[in-house]
């Protein structure tokens, strides 16, 4: 078993505003290329450790049975599996240079609500403590999902036939180019049926969707939960330098939205841009449509001072969250594994970072199963920590003895 150095509590503490100076500088620097290089290098390591570990912490989901330590981790795997399916399956294709599926399929209608319910279960399962509860509570998280399908999209235009608002919901991308062609008008007269001019796709319910889809498996996993660990880490340590550190954490996320210092000059190299766009553009492309008033094309993304301000932080939030989790080894010990299991590890770590090395795409595809599954995976520990951050704060304290 692999031994490391133990550390106090205020020194990794200290380590840790280090270490988001040091993730924060880097991304001031080369965003796109940080981003990258940590997504590909350091997060393989961090999801394969942290699966290990969780697995030795049944997830941290309370236990009513033996047999009922399985039921999350066992739903985790099966709907992280179908969410990537199409991907992995388009990969495969593209070994045989078979073309693309174009067809969309259940997963890419129901993603969002395959989501809501692993978070749902979480919650469920973390909250409430009597069996009877848990079962009720899966009965009705599963009934949400399946009743409100929160992760609709939807084409909007203007009928040919009677200039009304007429819509499309549901669609594989062959009923989509027949309702175009043959339903919506050419409302700017340009002899051509244009998107976001003559017809509009959308999210419909677009704040659960993007909540569920969009931030909560990137940004609030990475950012805001990493928050909410350290908050809580201090709090039961009763560290003051932890406290500074969250602190610390705040201001960095902020700053690159508040400071843009023309001076760096940057620009995006050629071979950075060619990973991103098949990687990376859509996540900054749903935070523009959200935030920004800049139309999200690749040109904004990657030259406009809001699109290189967002990427300096999506780069800081991504690498200090890998970051943070190495540098507290020695106080949650996740290292603590066979040498069998830890050789395993490093040999998959190994592969993924020469996947990605040799084709950005395919090492993001080979990898996404892992990717989302330590995300789903922590949806326990979230609430967790969540729980017992309020308890610190207002958990009635014992009184000493006199």
């Amino acid at each position: 078993m692999l031994k490391l150095p133990k550390l106090s509590t205020t020194q990794i503490d200290s380590v840790n505003i280090g270490l988001m100076l040091i993730s924060l500088i880097l991304a001031y620097i080369l965003p796109f290329e940080v981003f990258l290089f940590s997504y590909a290098v350091l997060g393989p390591l961090h999801y394969l450790t942290e699966i290990s570990w969780l697995h030795q912490k049944n997830y941290f989901v309370p236990s009513v049975k033996k047999l009922s330590l399985w039921i999350f981790p066992i739903f985790a795997i099966v709907l992280t599996g179908v969410l990537v399916w199409d991907d992995v399956v388009d990969l495969l294709r593209k070994w045989q240079h078979l073309p693309p599926l174009k067809e969309k399929r259940f997963e890419d209608v129901w993603n969002t609500n395959l989501i809501f319910f692993l978070f749902g279960i979480s919650c469920v399962l973390v909250l409430l403590p009597k069996l009877w509860m848990k079962i009720s509570g899966l009965i009705i998280v599963t009934l949400f999902a399946l009743m409100f399908n929160i992760g609709k999209t939807s084409i909007t235009c203007t009928s040919s036939k009677d200039q009304k608002q007429i819509e499309l919901t549901d669609y594989t991308d062959k009923e989509a180019v027949s309702f175009i062609r043959n339903k919506c008008a050419d409302v700017d007269g340009d002899g051509m049926i244009s998107p976001n001019k003559d017809f509009f796709e959308r999210q419909k319910y677009a704040s659960a969707a993007f909540f569920f889809t969009a931030y909560l498996p990137t940004l609030i996993h990475v950012y805001i939960f990493t928050m909410l660990f350290m908050l809580f880490g201090a709090l039961k340590s009763k560290s003051k330098v932890g406290l500074v550190a969250v602190g610390v954490l705040i201001v960095c996320g902020c700053l690159p939205f508040l400071w843009d210092p023309a001076f760096l000059h940057y620009t995006i190299s050629e071979k950075a841009k060619a990973s991103y766009d098949v990687s990376f553009l859509q996540l900054n492309q749903v935070v523009f449509r959200n935030f920004s008033d800049l139309a999200n094309t690749p040109e904004n993304i990657y030259g406009s001072s809001f699109g290189i301000m967002l990427t300096r932080f999506i780069a800081f939030a991504y690498t200090y969250h890998y970051l943070n989790w190495f540098s507290k080894t020695s106080i949650i010990q996740w290292h603590k594994m066979p040498l069998v299991n830890l050789g395993v590890v490093l040999v998959l770590w190994i592969i993924a970072v020469v996947l990605y090395y040799v084709n950005y795409k395919t090492g993001l595809t080979a990898l996404l199963f892992l990717s989302f599954l330590h995300v789903f995976l922590e949806f326990p520990l979230n609430f967790t920590t969540g729980v017992g951050i309020v308890k610190s704060l207002f958990g009635k304290k014992k009184v000493a003895a006199t």
